[in-house]
């Protein structure tokens, strides 16, 4: 049995404790999304861990963190001792924000709070009140630290057309999340200037470490898609394909991908893809020209 904590207790890492991770806190049924947000902070460069919520009367495990992101789904329930924690934090300049599933009203225990609304990923704000969702996880956490280790530029670019966007939100981009990549998914990671979106992708690219191809649904008749592989191929970006099992190969006359793997489900083949990215990742970059 935890006690109730002393919120003086709950004091926010120092400067020196900057690399420390943010944590996505969620509840067991807030998963997925907490998944997609982990997976959006690393692409931004941000360094963030999962941490599911613990047994309501304990004192949350919150030691070693540098921030909070609270996943704040319609079922979830803040016990007292984290929404102490969280306050507190937030008392004593600790940066802590409030990922939204739904437009509801927040508690009044809550409030304060910085708050990230991501019920809708096609949700279109008005510009000039600035980017919505995933993007404010940079601007409230401090812009990410430098890629390090297999994330040799910092993230997944994952190409798909929208007739596959189903696909890619329910399995693939919580398995990347899963085995520890960030990722980049135009129709969920950030609002693009949709008048400059060709450049805007290209910027993305430019900075991955793997582009991510999604084969399936006519993937190559698809003129963003086909501008990415392109693009990709010219800065010598290392891609690699993933299909399901019951699509065709890889077409013949493309250059073939680094590796191309059969992924139908993430809990069965998501440790075979994180292998074939880690692997072209480590590769050489080879520009075509």
């Amino acid at each position: 049995m935890g006690t109730r904590p002393d919120a003086r207790s709950q004091r926010p890492p120092a400067a020196d404790l900057a690399d420390r991770p943010v944590g996505i806190v969620h509840a067991a049924a807030d998963r997925a999304v907490a998944l997609r947000v982990v997976g959006d902070a690393r692409g931004f460069g941000v360094r963030a861990e999962l941490v599911p919520q613990g047994p309501p009367d304990e004192t949350p495990a919150w030691s070693h963190l540098s921030g909070l992101v609270l996943v704040h789904g319609p079922r979830v329930w803040w016990s007292g001792p984290e929404l102490d924690a969280a306050q507190a934090w937030r008392s004593r300049g600790g940066r802590v924000a409030v990922a939204r599933l739904s437009s509801r009203r927040l508690a009044p225990s809550l409030h304060g709070l910085a708050t990230l609304g991501l019920w809708d990923r096609r949700y279109k704000p008005d510009r000039r009140a600035g980017t919505p969702g995933h993007a404010l996880i940079a601007e409230i956490f401090g812009g990410g630290h430098p890629p390090t280790g297999e994330a040799r530029r910092g993230h997944v670019f994952v190409s798909y057309r929208g007739r596959d966007t189903r696909r890619v939100d329910r399995t693939l981009v919580p398995a990347l999340a899963e085995h520890g990549f960030g990722f980049f998914d135009y129709r969920g990671t950030e609002e693009l200037d949709e008048e400059r979106l060709t450049d805007e992708l290209r910027r993305w690219v430019d900075a991955c470490a793997v582009l991510l191809v999604v084969s399936g649904s006519h993937w190559r008749r698809g003129t963003h898609t086909r501008m990415e592989w392109d693009h990709a191929r010219r800065l010598g970006r290392p891609v690699v394909s993933v299909r399901a099992r019951a699509r065709r190969p890889w077409p013949d006359d493309l250059a073939p991908p680094a590796a191309e793997v059969s992924f139908d489900d993430g809990a069965t083949d998501g440790a075979a893809l994180a292998r074939a990215l880690r692997a072209a990742a480590s590769g050489p970059s080879e520009p075509t020209g």
